[in-house]
């Protein structure tokens, strides 16, 4: 990925699956302007929220075609295709 600066941010994301990543709709608000409504995974580990925050903020400007608010968390349970080392202990 292009975004990542060093060599632990890319060893980082070599692991990360879609599965690990927030889910995300487009929405309009009632001015008809369009944005993506980011549904965050509540057990990631912060370790994976802060990396995935920080290579977000480099590219969500230049690859997104509209702004990105939070919106509920997303209630998607994590898959078996998520390394284990970034979902937090019950």
């Amino acid at each position: 990925m292009a975004a990542c600066r060093t060599e632990e941010e890319k060893k980082f994301w070599a692991e990360i699956e879609n599965e690990c990543m927030s889910d995300l709709e487009v929405d309009e608000d009632e001015n008809h302007d369009k944005h993506y409504v980011r549904h965050r995974l509540v057990w990631r580990t912060d370790e994976l929220v802060e990396m995935i925050d920080r290579l977000d903020s480099r590219i969500q400007r230049h690859q997104l075609s509209y702004p990105t608010i939070d919106g509920a968390p997303s209630d998607r349970r994590p898959s078996s295709k998520c390394p284990r080392k970034f979902i937090k202990e019950a």
